[in-house]
């Protein structure tokens, strides 16, 4: 009996480690996003600057 919730909680751990992961890249992504517009503000003052 024991076995089989080892079996399930395994499942359980990948899914939500999964879960993370993907919530992770898309959390990076978004940041990532930010930062590069941040960035071409930063080169549209300079050219304006300049």
């Amino acid at each position: 009996m024991r076995q089989a919730t080892d079996g399930i909680d395994h499942r359980n751990a990948w899914l939500i480690l999964l879960l993370l992961v993907l919530a992770c890249e898309r959390y990076s992504c978004r940041e990532g996003e930010k930062e590069k517009k941040r960035r071409e503000k930063r080169e549209d003052v300079a050219l304006i600057g300049a």
